[in-house]
């Protein structure tokens, strides 16, 4: 059964729909990262910060000196422009993926679901034959312009599982309250009119369970060949809303319409062909996928299907202690407000008490100082780090505490961490963190 199945995988099929995955994620990608680099976003998350959030298992990583960023940058740029017009595509993948992957990985605390995805699709496009149409000068005389089954159903799984664990994940009961959809409208910048008009019960009711319900029925109906056309077009109001009404979210909206068309039949571009050729490339016997490729597709699929249901064996609410909330595709779920925070070192012996409030207002920009407020994991490397210099500078050790209050969804105020927790004791790790209060 396995062979068969891996043979089946490998049948030949039109590459016309994955030329088009292929150079809408190139070209909207290209636009994107030219976007942030003529903004100065990139310059604001990687260059200005004197500290940097880690991510597990990357805490060596560190950026370069600036010239040499700017270098990373560019080569974002050339690897996404090589993978839009399919040029030495394979190669342009890589380059994006790794420098991609670099500028992701030196920032914790700028964690966005659509650049984790942007990171993914560029690893896929290093292996995917995503090159077979729609390339500069078109397709090589002789070459064939099909593609495996599999390559089709690799995007159709990485796309469908972004649609499915965002449905899942909008079941939370703070999702469900409003107080998630309230929170981003309110980060939306608003005029008065337009943000009453979006907050009203009926406004906010149909924003809330008309996300839910597309999210959750996205990847079903757009399986389903009766229900395909509907669910896209329905996806697309919902993107553009997005883009045009709710958030600012750059290109992600166009970004997921665009990918969202690897679901119709792999040949759908030809439609639009005056003329549809033979496809000569359909002749020939279909190999088989190999084992070790087999093996390592379903190990892919397996983590992927894994690293979101995380958060269900940690205690309390995703949404509130933020464990097993990255990598989740839980979309526009948090809705916590600052109400007031504090860091102070206390001496043991004395009981005398230090006020390291300044020190975080200093050593943070505001944006990091913002996520860190309501992302323990992070704040525990904060700490960390300002208790190796604080104790450099007064030649004894102290314990280190926070106290942050928050409100949730509009919800009492209340604090998120144990104020009596000596967090430069805390270690980082997979298990439930004992200074979060839940």
């Amino acid at each position: 059964m396995m062979k068969s199945l891996r043979q089946h995988a490998a049948n030949p099929v039109s590459g016309a729909s994955l030329g088009v995955f292929r150079a809408a994620f190139g070209g909207l990608v290209f636009f994107e990262m030219l976007r942030y680099w003529v903004a100065g976003i990139h310059r604001d998350t990687l260059l200005i910060p004197t500290f940097h959030f880690k991510y597990a298992g990357f805490e060596w990583l560190e950026p370069l000196p600036e010239p040499a960023m700017h270098v990373v940058f560019a080569a974002m740029l050339v690897g996404a422009a090589m993978v839009a017009v399919g040029w030495r595509t394979r190669w342009g993948a890589a380059i994006l993926f790794l420098s991609f992957a670099y500028g992701f990985l030196l920032e914790a605390a700028a964690y966005r679901n659509h650049t984790y995805l942007i990171a993914l699709l560029s690893a896929w496009m290093v292996f995917l034959p995503s090159d077979r149409r729609f390339v500069l000068g078109g397709s090589k005389e002789g070459t064939t312009e099909t593609v495996p089954l599999w390559s089709i159903w690799a995007m159709r799984f990485q796309i469908g599982v972004v649609y499915f664990f965002a449905g899942i994940a909008k079941l939370d009961p703070l999702w469900l309250s409003g107080g998630s959809m309230r929170a981003v409208i309110e980060a939306g910048g608003h005029d008065a009119a337009t943000a009453a008009m979006l907050s009203g019960p009926f406004m906010l009711q149909l924003l809330v369970y008309s996300g839910l319900l597309l999210d959750l029925l996205a990847l079903p109906l757009l399986l389903m060949h009766r229900t395909r056309k509907a669910m896209f077009i329905a996806l697309a109001g919902f993107h553009l809303l997005n883009a045009l009404l709710l958030v600012d979210v750059g290109v992600f909206p166009w970004f997921m319409l665009a990918v969202t068309t690897i679901f119709f039949a792999p040949d759908w571009p030809d439609a639009f062909r005056k003329e549809k050729k033979k496809e000569r490339e359909m002749e020939g016997t279909p190999q088989s996928l190999s084992l070790v490729g087999a093996v390592a597709l379903a190990a892919v699929v397996l983590l992927q299907l894994a690293l979101p249901l995380r958060h269900h064996f940690y205690p309390g609410s995703s949404t509130w202690t933020h464990e097993g909330h990255r990598w989740s595709w839980r979309m526009k779920l948090t809705a916590k407000r600052v109400d007031s925070y504090a860091f102070f070192a206390k001496d043991p012996a004395t009981g005398e008490r230090f006020d390291l409030t300044p020190n975080a207002d200093l050593a943070l920009t505001a944006w990091q100082r913002e996520k860190m407020l309501r992302q323990p994991d992070l704040m525990v490397q904060f700490v960390a780090d300002m208790a190796r210099r604080v104790e450099e500078q007064i030649g004894r050790d102290v314990t280190f505490h926070a106290d942050i209050r928050l409100s949730e969804g509009g919800g009492p105020v209340r604090a998120l961490i144990d104020t009596t927790y000596d967090l430069s004791e805390a270690e980082r790790g997979w298990a439930s963190a004992p200074y979060v209060l839940r």
